[in-house]
């Protein structure tokens, strides 16, 4: 009679686990901006912002308060499947949401590329606890619509905090006034008041990225992360006084002191545009003025083992 060796495993159905073959950790955050409320292609609004913002330490509509978009190129995008949570995201404040990895997968804001700037804006202001802040962490998953122009140096302004005293800290993208990337790359950096620039980021256009942005509101201290979608850190490069040796980009503003935290920008608020027709997508956008984390991102766990329940049987 021929033997055959059968195993069989019980599943575990309840672990963190990414398709990356790795577990992460828990990500805190104050406010997170989820848009799944509204369906894709309708143009954007402050209620249709509003609905689509999440936070029990920031009541949106009342507390921290989103305008009307500044130009019509914003919309509601579709969800991105690139941009799903690696790990958990726990909502800070008492009955603050835990949303379990890859649960936020609802849609993005799409931004019309072609829209030239300077002032193209959606903008959220703050008040109540976030005012008085003295820091501030955000982390968000973009896909890079233009290409790279290579003879262009203009700059694509992203993200933006401003405090009550008009300094700011900002995640851009440039191809050079500074940036140098290799053929097809650009360059994201951060940009501080008075005007100064970090070491630049390379990225590829037209790829999904997660930044993590962190601004010290009292001392200037800025510092830009960037991830790929499955959690791999991108390097600045050589390290110098605006590129660490942990892999970030960094820089400190001239204009310190506080002021507290006043606005967050997102959009274009620089002067790059292209007419090629390409959209960038915001998903996911999280802030967290509270404990602050540097970098705002999931740590990274081991690596998911070989399942140990096996029970071989001869048939």
């Amino acid at each position: 009679m021929k033997k055959i060796l059968v195993c069989t495993f019980v599943l575990c159905l309840q672990c963190t686990v990414s398709s990356f073959g790795q577990t992460w950790s828990t990500l805190p955050a104050d406010l997170l901006v989820d848009m799944k409320t509204s369906s894709p292609g309708t143009a954007l609004t402050a209620s249709i912002m509003t609905a689509g913002t999440v936070s029990v330490n920031c009541t949106p509509g009342t507390i921290c308060t989103w305008a009307a978009p500044t130009t019509n190129a914003f919309s509601v995008g579709s969800g991105l499947p690139a941009c799903g949570n690696l790990g958990p995201v726990q909502m800070n404040g008492t009955g603050g949401t835990l949303y379990p990895a890859q649960a936020l997968n609802f849609n993005s804001i799409a931004y019309n590329d072609s829209v030239p700037g300077p002032g193209s804006n959606e903008i959220m202001t703050f008040s109540g606890s976030a005012a008085s802040a003295t820091a501030v962490s955000a982390l968000v998953c973009l896909t890079i619509g233009p290409p790279a122009q290579p003879l262009s140096g203009s700059d694509y302004d992203r993200l933006i905090f401003f405090n009550t005293a008009g300094n700011y800290a900002v995640l851009q993208f440039n191809n050079q006034n500074g940036c140098t990337p290799p053929a097809g790359y650009i360059g994201a950096r951060i940009e501080v008041k008075p005007t100064a620039h970090s070491s630049c980021i390379y990225v590829l256009p037209q790829q999904t990225y997660w930044f993590s942005l962190y601004w010290n509101i009292n001392t200037g201290v800025t510092y830009l992360y960037a991830f790929t979608s499955g959690g791999t850190q991108i390097s600045c490069g050589a390290v110098s006084s605006t590129c660490l040796s942990n892999g970030a980009a960094t820089v400190i503003a001239g204009n310190k002191g506080g002021g507290g935290l006043h606005q967050m920008y997102f959009g274009n608020n620089e002067n790059g545009f292209y007419t090629g027709g390409t959209t960038t997508y915001f998903h996911n956008i999280m802030v967290n003025w509270t404990s602050t984390p540097n970098l705002m991102f999931w740590t990274g766990g081991a690596a998911v083992q070989p399942p140990t329940n096996l029970k071989a049987t001869v048939q």
